[in-house]
């Protein structure tokens, strides 16, 4: 009897010349081409490797795009390899690609120094079975049939003009996240390029906010945001220092937009923005969604950006005094070494004490989630350092971001 021939399996990143494989594959399953050929070839940091892919044969089985994300993480920056295009072929299903192509994913990561990974995906299971973990994040949802603001006056509000706009909402953009953890740190190539690979954004909704002819703020709408249902979202929202007036204006341009599709309105917008805290009266809803997922990939990476302004912390809550606080995230263990006012991260060996630190609850600490943490790990005295030093901070990772 003839043996049936097993075919070799390659999980690697993709060669230049096998783009046009991977985008036929990528057409098939997911659809349509132009669409990942616009990010593939024009987002600024895309490299063929980026793809990383499960070879059967010569056949593409699986897939998942890589890409360099900068975020905002407590005045530093820490750059993350966010997950997108996450596909596996149906006739090579139940065969452990996706996850060998995810496990890939990770020590790709690894080796190019991102600390951090990320993803956003409804279906969580695959991932939390190779190590990511849910991240919640606050959604408001807006009855818009009882929106009643006050008049805006001298804030007129109109369409945004590619190329006239970019600067202007590059600027309000930087300057409106400037504080906000999960924010995404944007160049001019983003500004310049992201029509071309923002999937699900109508641009009649992306809407500019002046006074005196000048930009002072915009938003960006758009029908289910990119999620699979079809209520109206706010993509992406900012204004400048002082202009709440403006942001009251655009989400009323923003409804009137909406009005005939939908008497809600999906924002996911920080928890301290004026917006909500000052009008009181709004009918709204807030509820958690766990539809981001992390990784850590180098915890030591992560916690030297983390502790950046620490010794403005420490400043600020009058700690004058030396403390080691070592925790253990995901098999990697650190330490938090406090002394003469400043903090900073080491490296411990394997054998070393250190206080189990569960993903979720570390990422909710470092990334100041407004929810309750669980320290229970650490002794009382470090909880109470570990809070003064990672307060609650409101993060937000905008829609617009999720790809």
């Amino acid at each position: 009897m003839q043996r049936r021939q097993t075919m070799k399996r390659v999980v690697r990143g993709a060669k230049p010349n096998e783009l046009d494989n991977v985008l036929e594959f990528l057409n098939a399953q997911m659809g349509p081409a132009s669409y990942f050929e616009a990010r593939m070839r024009t987002h600024p940091t895309a490299r063929p490797a980026d793809s990383r892919i499960v070879l059967v044969g010569r056949q593409v089985a699986a897939h998942i795009r890589v890409f360099r994300k900068p975020m905002r993480l407590r005045g530093g920056v820490i750059t993350a390899g966010h997950l997108a295009e996450v596909i596996t072929h149906p006739d090579h299903r139940r065969h452990g690609y996706g996850g060998a192509v995810l496990r890939d994913c990770a020590a790709y990561i690894r080796a190019q120094g991102w600390p951090l990974s990320c993803v956003w995906s409804g279906v969580t299971n695959f991932y939390c079975s190779e190590d990511w973990v849910r991240f919640p994040l606050v959604s408001t949802t807006l009855q818009t049939a009882f929106w009643r603001p006050e008049p805006s006056p001298g804030i007129r509000v109109r369409r945004y003009e590619r190329g006239r706009d970019d600067a202007a909402a590059a600027e309000i953009y930087a300057a409106y996240n400037r504080d906000r953890d999960l924010s995404v740190v944007r160049d001019a190539e983003y500004w310049r390029l992201h029509h071309s690979w923002i999937r699900g954004e109508d641009e009649s909704a992306f809407l500019i906010a002046e006074k005196n002819g000048e930009p002072v703020g915009y938003c960006r709408g758009a029908m289910g945001g990119g999620l699979r249902d079809s209520t109206p979202a706010l993509l992406e929202y900012g204004v400048r220092d002082g202009h709440g007036d403006a942001g009251v204006a655009l989400v009323t341009a923003l409804i009137r937009w909406t009005k005939e599709r939908s008497d809600t309105l999906n924002m996911r917008l920080p928890v301290d923005e004026p917006l909500i805290t000052q009008y009181p009266r709004l009918r709204y809803s807030r509820s958690l969604t766990e539809t981001m997922l992390m990784r850590v990939i180098d915890l030591k990476g992560i916690l030297d950006v983390a502790l950046t302004n620490a010794d403005q912390r420490l400043k600020t809550i009058g700690f004058k005094g030396a403390r080691t606080i070592a925790m253990e995230v995901l098999g990697q263990k650190c330490a938090i070494e406090i002394a003469h006012g400043s903090a900073t991260a080491r490296r411990l060996p394997k054998t070393a004490a250190a206080a189990p630190f569960p993903q979720t609850e570390f990422f909710k600490l470092l990334f100041g989630a407004t929810m309750e943490k669980d320290l229970s790990g650490f002794s009382r005295e470090d909880q109470h350092l570990l809070r003064d030093l990672f307060p609650p901070a409101g993060p937000v990772y905008w829609r617009a971001d999720v790809l």
